[in-house]
């Protein structure tokens, strides 16, 4: 990815987001999405801008490891 005036250039078709859904529907003011591990906070942040026009105040991340099934049982 090249760079513009000190900004990242987000290529957002290579971003894969998705919605995972709350419980209740009902005044939401956060909602949980899963993503790929290298997207960082500003790139998540421009995709909910500019594609869904959602105002977004934070963006707190979670890596989360999973271990191999192998030798398992």
């Amino acid at each position: 990815m090249g760079s513009r005036l000190g900004r990242r250039v987000v290529n957002l078709a290579s971003l894969a987001i998705k919605l995972l859904m709350p419980n209740t529907l009902a005044n939401i003011k956060e909602i949980a999405l899963k993503t790929i591990p290298s997207a960082s906070k500003i790139e998540i942040k421009r995709l909910l801008q500019s594609l869904y026009g959602i105002d977004v105040g934070k963006v707190p991340t979670l890596n989360m490891f999973s271990f191999a099934k192998e030798g398992f049982e």
